[in-house]
Order: C-alpha cells, then sequence, then structure tokens
C-alpha cells in the first residue's frame, strides 16, 4: 500500500467523524410537548418528525437512581438561592413511602392529612401530573421555574409559586417522592397518566413568611447543624444516597483500624502494617 493510498484513507475516515458528529448534535435537540409526543430535531437543517413518546403503564414507584436524581436536582436548585439558611436535602424513605401511598390513589389533589406523617409535624407535598415519559429531575424544575412569579421583597405570589417555595423552603431536610402511572387520573384532564408526588419533612409554604433567608451561605445554620455542603447547612458532613454507603465504610475501616491498635499494644512485635496483612 503507497503513501496516497493512505493518505485518502486518514482523509477518508476523519471526514466520516464529522458527519457522524454533526448527526449526533442534530438529534440530542429535543423538545417536549403536553401531547405526549416529542420533536425531534433529524437533520442539520432543522426539519421535524414526531415520535410517538415511550409510555411505561406499570410504572410504579421510582428506581434508585430516579430518586437520586430527584433528590440531587432538589439540593443544585436550592443551592443557587444565596440562602443564610438553607438545609441540604436528604432522601427520607419514610417520606417516599407516604408519597408513593398517595401517588397509588390515582387523585390529582393534595392529600388531606399530613401532620404527624413519617415522623414529622408537618409535612410538605408537590404534585405533577403528565402523560408522556419523563426525567424526574424535569419536573423538578418546572415546579422550581415558578420563581418567576414570585416575589422575594414583598413575599407575593403572581400566580402559581407554591411549587417553587416548597422546593426551597430552608427549614425542610427531609424528600421522598413516589409515582404511579394511572390508567384513571382523576381530576387530571387527560383521565389518565403519570402523577407524582413529593413529600417534604417538615414542610413548608407557611403563610406570610418567605421561603428562606438571604446572606451568606451557612452564615445562619442551626445549632445542629455542623457543616455546610454545597452552600447548604449540614448535620453530617456528607449526606444523601452515597453517604450510607461511605458511612458504613468509614464505620468498618474504623473498626479495623481499632482492632489492629488494641492487638498491637497487646503484641508489640506486630506491627500495625502486619496486622492489616493478615487481616
Amino acid at each position: 500500500m503507497n503513501f496516497a493510498t493512505t493518505w485518502l484513507k486518514f482523509i477518508g475516515l476523519v471526514l466520516t467523524g464529522c458527519i457522524w458528529m454533526n448527526c449526533s448534535i442534530a438529534e440530542d435537540i429535543v423538545t417536549y410537548t403536553e401531547a405526549g409526543v416529542m420533536m425531534e430535531r433529524g437533520d442539520a437543517e432543522g426539519q421535524h418528525r414526531r415520535v410517538k413518546r415511550e409510555v411505561n403503564h406499570n410504572k410504579t414507584g421510582f428506581n434508585w437512581e430516579e430518586q437520586r436524581a430527584m433528590l440531587g436536582k432538589h439540593n443544585n436548585l436550592r443551592s443557587t438561592q444565596l440562602a443564610s439558611n438553607m438545609m441540604y436535602m436528604e432522601w427520607d424513605d419514610r417520606l417516599a413511602e407516604s408519597a408513593q401511598k398517595w401517588a397509588e390513589v390515582c387523585d390529582f389533589r393534595h392529600s388531606d392529612n399530613r401532620r404527624d406523617l413519617a415522623g414529622f409535624k408537618y409535612v410538605g407535598e408537590n404534585l405533577y401530573a403528565l402523560t408522556h415519559k419523563f426525567d424526574p429531575a424535569e419536573v423538578v424544575q418546572m415546579w422550581y421555574d415558578e420563581i418567576k412569579n414570585y416575589d422575594y421583597k414583598t413575599r407575593k405570589c403572581s400566580g402559581v409559586c407554591g411549587h417553587y417555595t416548597q422546593v426551597v423552603w430552608a427549614t425542610s431536610r427531609a424528600l421522598g417522592c413516589g409515582v404511579k402511572y394511572c390508567p384513571l387520573l382523576k381530576r387530571f384532564k387527560a383521565k389518565k397518566g403519570y402523577h407524582v408526588v413529593c413529600h417534604y419533612g417538615p414542610g413548608g409554604n407557611y403563610v406570610g413568611q418567605r421561603p428562606y433567608n438571604l446572606g451568606e451561605p451557612c452564615s445562619k445554620c442551626p445549632m445542629t447543624s455542623g457543616f455546610c455542603i454545597q452552600g447548604m447547612c449540614s448535620k453530617r458532613p456528607k449526606i444523601g444516597f452515597n453517604a450510607g454507603e461511605t458511612s458504613q465504610m468509614n464505620m468498618v475501616i474504623s473498626t479495623v483500624s481499632a482492632v489492629i491498635a488494641v492487638l498491637t499494644s497487646m503484641s508489640p512485635r506486630w506491627s500495625a502494617s502486619q496486622w492489616w496483612q493478615f487481616m
């Protein structure tokens, strides 16, 4: 094979890669409609085609990744408020259970009794209903987008803003969410669809109160919060889904280290490194 042939093949591979990249970029541009379909741009000229979105009629509950996405989105949005007393949220299985129970009722309205629930005196609640497959983080973003209707200075709302204020309510530190695809979703115009419910502990949205206090992040944390994560107050250095695994691992390491220390003191001839090898 001569030099010219090799060079031409190289140019062909480069051009093929460029074409593939352009196509990938174009296909990534997606917008959603309320009708349960999406508009997908199929080429560089912006031509659109209607693609029916997949709907899971057996959807009951969020999986681990979806729970993590909803929790992460809440914390990311809360960290943008420049609040002095914002609590860092963690997932609560009790709240997730109560939210899931209400989602399965398939009635698109707020639940009746949320006092003395899941270990909290009062539990807040956000609802959402939609007909098409969705990204859980998008639901949280839609709640947050009501920020445009809220005036922090006057504490007034020009439209709907209760979902936003609950998402960023500073003292709400625990979150649990559930979902159910309902063949018949009462009080929902589409008659059927996904019923998304999130419960917050403790609940917020008290009349006349601002959702948080402006100021230097973590400058007005409760006395029980000794750590600052992403500009939010926390009782522990790391909490959330990864924290449980990290804490358990740290606990194991600490326990083993303590045992080694005791054994080493009892048997001076053995060093700590020798005990680790033995273990």
